[in-house]
């Protein structure tokens, strides 16, 4: 008997458990011993077999080279041709593709260099179906370049040492760079030049001497997530003309200028990013438009928290900002309809921690840590608004005392009629969280009187 109630017991929290367990939370990627690991695996070159260039400019030129070299695969999608195990030091490049469309993998090679005119590894041109994994690229002018591709993978690559960009790609469609791991880069970790369908994510990138990431001329309908940057010379993160695009869970420590930095943001969702020790600014957007920016921690910039140079229509929610030696969030006058909400601001610039420039932007239900009294009726909002900065003349009617907490308030005057109820107003998500948390709770105490009256 005792044993089946303690079976029930168990069952019973362990439910309860479930119920609460889907919470969203920021993710640290860690290089640790990754970059180490693949420095050991990729040194026993001479378990390598040189060979001279690979120069393909057709599917015929790729069947028969595949035919004399013995490469096994035929092409297809489910056999593809895998080209393996060779290493390559040649001033030129390496591996040329152009103007294909069988399917082929490039894995588990070393392209080095060796010389006074070093060309990029790779020269990827109109080459679709391919993939680029497991290699290792040092000593290159760039240590790759792709352009004009659909279908393409660049995976677990370790790229470094090279002369101007770490992996450098143009013309994307439906394409991932995954799990690559870049560093001491000249220029730019990655550059991609438009990028549609795409995925860039599960990267580390560090040590280079311009951007992490750099995204210009178009990032549509595509994701940024899980990368991690540091120690770079100027954005950690940059993506120019991005729309329907999301860009969550990255970390960026230690760069210039800004760490994330999105112009003309079109319906786009900045979420749930760590960044931390920016000399410069922690976020900044323009021309951003009907986009969310959400959950970000952002500590210990030079600069602001979070700048808006221009844009409508946005939320700004649930933002953690913690000192950083200029305003917290700064809107300027090219923008309006902005919502500020649920947002926490520690310690942040001098005299105020908000700016604002804009017209009809709206503060509401913010922590300020500069103003937490007084609040005679205990309704854990202060008696008084929190006056912002700029020439807007704006101010938050409802700051709160207590971080993380905003209990049920009725607005009046100007605004229509509002109930907020907490945490959960923003986010479905969460609302569900307390929904499980409760049920959880109540099976857990039902379980235990269950198990009392036995």
């Amino acid at each position: 008997m005792k044993y089946n109630k303690l079976v029930v017991l168990v069952l019973v929290v362990a439910l309860g458990l479930a119920l609460v367990a889907n919470q969203y939370s920021i993710v640290s990627i860690q290089a640790s011993d990754d970059t180490e690991e693949v420095k050991s695996n990729k040194s026993y070159y001479s378990s390598y077999t040189p060979h001279d260039p690979i120069w393909i400019q057709s599917d015929q030129e790729f069947a028969d080279q595949a035919l004399a070299e013995s490469w096994a695969g035929n092409g297809t999608k489910d056999f593809p041709y895998i080209i393996t195990g060779y290493y390559f030091n040649q001033e030129t490049q390496p591996l040329r593709i152009w103007d294909t469309d069988v399917h082929w993998i490039f894995i588990d090679n070393v392209v080095d260099a060796v010389g006074t005119n070093i060309q990029c590894g790779t020269w990827i041109d109109n080459a679709n179906n391919g993939a680029i994994v497991e290699c290792e690229f040092l000593n290159r002018h760039s240590g790759m370049i792709v352009v004009n591709v659909e279908n393409m993978t660049i995976s677990d690559n370790y790229v470094h040492d090279a002369f101007l960009n770490g992996i450098d790609v143009a013309e994307m469609i439906n394409c991932d760079i995954t799990n690559n791991i870049v560093e001491d880069i000249n220029n730019h970790g990655i550059l991609v030049q438009g990028m549609t369908d795409g995925e860039i994510s599960g990267n580390v990138i560090t040590d280079c001497g311009a951007r992490g990431i750099s995204v210009t001329t178009g990032f549509y309908n595509s994701k940024m997530k899980m990368n991690l940057v540091t120690d770079v010379g100027s954005n950690g993160i940059y993506v120019g003309m991005a729309t329907t695009s999301c860009i969550s869970f990255n970390e960026i420590i230690g760069a210039e200028d800004v760490g994330i930095e999105g112009m003309g943001v079109n319906s786009c969702t900045l979420r749930n990013n760590s960044i931390s020790n920016i000399t410069g600014t922690g976020i900044s957007v323009d021309y951003c438009q009907a986009s969310d920016i959400s959950m970000n921690d952002i500590q210990f910039c030079t600069e602001l928290g979070i700048e808006v140079l221009g844009g409508s229509n946005t939320t700004l929610y649930w933002n953690t900002i913690t000192e950083c030696e200029n305003y917290a969030m700064l809107l300027n006058d090219e923008t309006e309809f902005f919502e500020i909400k649920f947002n926490t601001f520690y310690g942040n610039g001098i005299d105020c921690q908000l700016y604002d420039d804009g017209d009809t932007n709206y503060f509401g239900y913010n922590y300020y840590s500069d103003w937490l009294t007084p609040d005679a009726n205990s309704d854990s909002y202060v008696d008084l608004p929190y006056e912002i900065d700029g020439a807007a003349e704006n101010s938050d009617e409802w700051p709160a005392t207590t971080v993380g907490y905003f209990p049920a308030v009725i607005e009046s005057a100007s605004i229509s009629t509002t109930t907020t109820t907490g945490p959960g107003s923003p986010d479905m998500t969460m609302t569900l969280v307390m929904i499980g948390g409760a049920m959880g709770a109540i099976i857990l105490v039902a379980g235990i009187i269950v198990l009392k009256r036995r």
